[in-house]
C-alpha cells in the first residue's frame, strides 16, 4: 500500500510516493510547467499528471500541504491575492481525484509538514532545513517541491500510523 505527499503549485508541483508498511520512499517528482503557457493549459498539465500519480494501484491514501489553513483548520481570510486562488484550484484537483478514485485525503498546515521530518513545525524551518532533514531520512537529495512532498507523506504516515492505533484502542 502506498501514500502520496503533495506539495501543490501550478509551476512547480511537488510529489513523493511512499511504502506505507516500510515508511520508504520509492519515487519522487516535480510537476513543472512552463511559465509561457497560459494558466488552463499549466492547469490541464498538473491535473493530469496527478491524476496518474494519485491512481496509479497500491495508494490508498493522499496528504497534500494546504497553506491557506491555520491551525484552526480554517482558511485564511487575508490570503485571496490571484496565485493563492489558483493554488486552491490545484487543492481542488487533488481532492477532486481522490474523491473519484474513493482514495481517503488528508490536509496539513505548513507547521504540521515541517514538524514530520523536523520535529518542530515554527515560521523558522525552512525549506533548506526541510531539504537537509529529507536526505539525512531518505539518503536521497530531492529539490524543495521534492523534498516539501516527501516531508508531506511522511506527516500522512505518523497520521495514518496515529489513526491505526486510535482504532485499536477503540475495537
Amino acid at each position: 500500500m502506498f501514500g502520496i505527499g503533495i506539495d501543490p503549485g501550478y509551476e512547480f508541483c511537488g510529489v513523493a510516493r511512499m511504502e506505507l508498511a516500510s515508511r520508504k520512499i520509492v519515487s519522487y517528482l516535480t510537476i513543472e510547467t512552463p511559465r509561457a503557457d497560459e494558466l488552463p493549459q499549466r492547469l490541464r498539465r498538473v491535473y493530469s499528471a496527478l491524476q496518474d500519480e494519485i491512481t496509479k494501484p497500491g495508494v490508498v491514501a493522499v496528504g497534500y500541504e494546504n497553506p491557506l489553513r491555520t491551525s484552526a483548520g480554517k482558511a485564511k481570510r487575508h490570503q485571496t491575492n490571484t496565485s493563492s486562488l489558483i493554488l486552491q484550484r490545484v487543492v481542488g484537483y487533488i481532492e477532486a481525484i481522490c474523491w473519484n478514485a474513493d482514495i481517503a485525503m488528508h490536509s496539513f498546515e505548513p507547521q504540521e509538514v515541517k514538524k514530520a521530518v523536523l520535529g518542530k513545525g515554527n515560521a523558522d524551518a525552512d525549506k533548506a532545513r526541510v531539504q537537509h532533514m529529507v536526505k539525512v531520512i531518505t539518503g536521497f537529495f530531492m529539490g524543495e517541491h521534492e523534498a516539501d512532498a516527501t516531508a508531506t507523506v511522511y506527516a500522512l504516515a505518523h497520521r495514518l500510523a496515529f489513526e491505526a492505533r486510535l482504532a485499536h484502542l477503540h475495537s
